[in-house]
């Protein structure tokens, strides 16, 4: 989701529309219009496409972590956000 979020240039095509924040569905002012989309469902396998699992932990994410560029450091912070939450 990071390279969703700040590389979407360096993906296949096929990823270009494959996420779409709240801001582009409607023209409402939201709290989660920087969030993105997570679609609706008749299945429960649809829970778990990479489409909803992946929009489900970027916006589960707290705001600095989001707002880290760089994919090096964003991968050491989640990694020890999620240590320090998993032993305290």
């Amino acid at each position: 989701m990071h390279n969703v979020h700040y590389n979407k240039h360096h993906l296949p095509e096929v990823f270009e529309q494959y996420f779409e924040t709240n801001k582009n569905l409607h023209r409402y002012e939201t709290r989660q219009k920087a969030n993105y989309r997570i679609r609706k469902s008749n299945m429960r396998w649809g829970d778990y496409t990479v489409q909803n699992s992946g929009a489900r932990l970027w916006n589960n994410l707290k705001t600095p972590l989001k707002s880290i560029s760089n994919k090096k450091t964003f991968n050491c912070k989640v990694k020890e956000n999620f240590i320090a939450a998993y032993f305290i």
